[in-house]
């Protein structure tokens, strides 16, 4: 697993959400680290962003779905945490929770 077990149940615990299911990792997702969590309300994805990756360009990509969403159109839906952010920092590192669309490559 790409992410430890430990870290995925804290960062889900922020989006009020627990695993119902075993995690696993997703196909061609090796290098943006991109988990399959099954939780009660449905598959998530779970991403980890690298480390080197500004906030402001996590920020900027959010911004773009967070738009694409308004206007209905058909892409992942970024899940907001508890304080109603798109991003949650765990350990020092930045993760989103997203939909999970079948047939997608994340």
């Amino acid at each position: 697993m790409d992410i430890d077990l430990e870290t995925i149940q804290a960062v889900l615990g922020a989006y009020d959400l627990r695993l119902n299911g075993p995690p696993e990792n997703l196909p061609l997702s090796r290098r943006t680290q991109n988990i399959l969590v099954p939780t009660q309300e449905g598959k998530k994805v779970l991403k980890k962003y690298r480390p080197m990756l500004p906030k402001a360009t996590i920020a900027y990509s959010h911004s773009i779905l967070e738009a694409l969403a308004k206007i209905n159109f058909p892409a992942i839906r970024l899940v907001t945490n508890e304080v109603r952010d798109t991003r949650e920092i765990h350990a020092g590192a930045h993760y989103s929770l997203s939909s999970f669309v079948a047939g997608n490559s994340y």
